[in-house]
């Protein structure tokens, strides 16, 4: 256990985009299975979950606890592997802009 929060404290920020976020992804999941090869579940350990999402953006962490907070799932290392993934599907990761209207009332959205 001390040699995997070693390896996910060492982990650089993740950036917002698509490609950052599914290698996030893939990161966490080799991290679980071989803590699961070992014998050791990672996945409800409430620490090692603070540490991932320390990685975030403070912008993508707070969408994280929104979203789970609005399924009324728990945040734990699984469904943070899933937001994951579907965050980085986006694709173009669409977000609407803080002023989402412009002049002409239509809505203005902001490629990341």
């Amino acid at each position: 256990m001390d040699e995997l929060l070693k390896e996910i404290t060492s982990l650089k920020p993740v950036k917002s985009d698509s490609t950052s976020l599914s290698q996030y992804a893939a990161t966490i999941l080799g991290f679980v299975n071989n803590t699961e090869q070992n014998g050791c579940a990672v996945t409800e350990a409430p620490f090692v979950m603070s540490q991932l999402l320390s990685k975030l953006d403070a912008k993508d962490n707070a969408e994280f606890g929104y979203e789970m907070h609005c399924i009324k799932k728990e945040e734990k290392v699984l469904n943070f592997i899933d937001w994951l993934n579907r965050e980085a599907s986006l694709g173009s990761r669409i977000k609407k802009n803080a002023n989402c209207h412009n002049n002409t009332g239509d809505h203005q959205f902001q490629f990341l």
